[in-house]
């Protein structure tokens, strides 16, 4: 269902809730590059959080945890706080330290 409304004429505003939606799902089907191209492009001032975090999430799944902590720390410099800004802090801290760096 949220594929097709992706695919349809119009609905902007939902489509952007839909993408969202549909990155979580993928997420827990185990699928992160899929998400990562459900949400390249996607520049959005209202969802540009929602989609860093989900993207961080994704390279997070991918082991990609330089790029998970960047598109994280974007999160939290988006000016519309549209994330829980306490949860996306305990994903950074969550995150191993980076390569090399023992």
């Amino acid at each position: 269902a949220l594929n097709g409304l992706l695919a349809m004429d119009g609905f902007e505003p939902l489509k952007h809730v839909a993408r969202v939606r549909l990155a979580k799902i993928l997420l827990y089907q185990g699928k992160p590059e899929e998400v990562l191209s459900l949400l390249e492009g996607q520049d959005n001032a209202a969802f540009a959080a929602r989609y860093a975090e989900e993207r961080g999430d994704a390279f997070v799944a991918l082991g990609r945890y330089d790029e998970a902590r960047a598109a994280y720390q974007a999160a939290l410099d988006e000016a519309q706080p549209t994330v829980d800004q306490g949860l996306i802090q305990l994903k950074l801290m969550d995150l191993p330290d980076e390569v090399g760096s023992e």
